[in-house]
């Protein structure tokens, strides 16, 4: 349990962080919302999905793939729905942001990955 709180809390930080960078998108803000309340209402199954639909990419996440945000064709993850639309946010914002930025977003999806992997483990 003590890793999905740390996944939830992680995970509600970095949206919190997109939705401060990217403040003219409503996308960002509904995206926030709507993570906190999924987490509120089953928080084990909001890391079980992350980790479903986002661990099999670690190696382009580890490899920091610039080009897997651009031109990955996220319709090919089955019930990708929600993927999908978060992943053409990321992509969308990666065009526009500093360096700076996109080193963050990085280090933001390693932890992610690796705390989903870690809540999933230990239940």
């Amino acid at each position: 349990m003590a890793f999905t709180k740390l996944f939830t809390s992680t995970m509600k930080e970095f949206l919190n962080k997109l939705r401060i960078l990217k403040k003219d998108d409503v996308i960002f803000e509904d995206a926030y919302n709507n993570f906190c309340m999924a987490s509120r209402l089953d928080s084990q199954n909001v890391v079980v999905q992350f980790n479903e639909y986002v661990s099999p990419y670690k190696g382009e996440i580890r490899d920091k793939n610039e080009n897997f945000f651009l031109n990955f064709d996220y319709s090919v993850i089955d019930g990708s729905d929600g993927v999908d639309t978060y992943s053409k946010i990321l992509a969308n914002i990666w065009k526009g942001v500093s360096e700076e930025s996109k080193v963050s977003i990085w280090k933001y999806l390693e932890v992610l990955v690796c705390l989903s992997s870690k809540a999933c483990e230990a239940n």
